[in-house]
């Protein structure tokens, strides 16, 4: 759904198609050879697709996330400064005194260092689950060829295929948000102008009300 502008290089929905009517046929003739090579060869794909995958989510998903991981990052802290001098600007009225925080003590090299040695085992565990599966699939036929050196894998897609939608997405919300801030704006000026029309109507019934007052007291 995310990935339409993507074409997978190997174990395409073709190749899948023809495998399964494979398997729906090689009963009829346990003998035939040409089952089992349309499984090994599929195999190989699968194999290879894997491969595929990791390059492209480790040249290019991982470093946009990365990018993105450290740019948070330096966005909560900044908002937690801010926090904590808006807290301590508020102690310091209410108590007459400053209070240092826990905080404070924090250093952002140990939060950052901790951080990264959490996300080092996370990607070390999936890595292994990943490789046993690797292997499992492997293991189902022949080894020779079933991989590829990385520098003779299929290209990776570009950014833009990877992303684009993404960033329509977002262009499509910042618009949305735009003409929603647009509209009511405009709701708004029509309902200050309706209630300015209002009082100035109310304004000349008053005025009448009074000069009417007026000549029905003044002498004849």
């Amino acid at each position: 759904m995310y990935l339409n502008k993507v074409e997978f290089p190997y174990a395409t929905e073709d190749e899948i198609l023809l495998m399964e009517d494979t398997a729906t046929n090689a009963f009829k003739n346990v003998q035939d050879d040409a089952a089992l090579k349309v499984f090994q060869e599929t195999q190989q794909k699968v194999a290879r697709l894997i491969q595929w995958f990791d390059k492209v989510i480790n040249d290019t998903i991982r470093k946009d996330l990365d990018q993105a991981n450290n740019a948070v990052i330096k966005k909560q802290k900044a908002l937690r400064e801010e926090r904590l001098a808006l807290m301590k600007k508020q102690v310091s009225k209410e108590l007459g005194h400053s209070m240092d925080f826990e905080y404070d003590a924090i250093s952002d090299d140990d939060l950052e260092k901790e951080l990264k040695s959490l996300e080092e085992e996370a990607i070390k565990g999936m890595n292994a689950v990943k490789n046993k599966k690797i292997s499992e699939i492997l293991s189902y036929g022949p080894q020779d060829n079933s991989t590829l050196p990385l520098n003779k894998l299929a290209p990776i897609p570009s950014k833009d295929a990877l992303f684009g939608d993404v960033k329509q997405k977002l262009t499509e919300l910042d618009t949305t948000r735009k003409e929603f801030v647009k509209r009511h704006y405009i709701q708004r000026e029509k309902q200050a102008m309706a209630i300015q029309e209002k009082l100035k109507l109310r304004q000349q019934k008053n005025r009448r009300t009074r000069k009417e007052r007026r000549e029905s007291v003044a002498p004849v």
